[in-house]
């Protein structure tokens, strides 16, 4: 179980990080400009839709549960109200969508 939630989260990373340009070591840094906090809120969003803890997406980021209380509800309260953050989520919940592959195979 625990290579699939990795998996999960490393595909959710990389898509993240292929639609925004950031790298994957900005998104996981403890850096906090807008576009990149925003980033993170999004994927937070998708991992909380898929039935995360709050102790387990801070801990995949390294922040505490506060912090991801706080990104969750700045997510939910940005994304009707700007078209590229909407966006982005949309292309985050398709990517959670599709099968994990290597997960599967993993498990044979």
């Amino acid at each position: 179980m625990k290579y699939h939630v990795s998996a999960r989260l490393d595909r959710l990373i990389d898509a993240a990080s292929e639609f925004t340009g950031f790298s994957r070591e900005d998104l996981l840094s403890t850096r906090r400009p807008d576009r990149l906090a925003r980033t993170r809120w999004a994927i937070w969003s998708i991992l909380r839709a898929d039935d995360w803890t709050l102790r387990e997406i801070g801990n995949a980021f390294n922040r505490d549960h506060g912090a991801v209380i706080h990104g969750l509800r700045r997510a939910a309260f940005i994304a009707g109200r700007e078209p590229q953050f909407a966006a982005l989520m949309r292309h985050l919940k398709m990517t959670i969508r599709q099968p994990l592959r290597e997960a599967q195979t993993a498990t044979l």
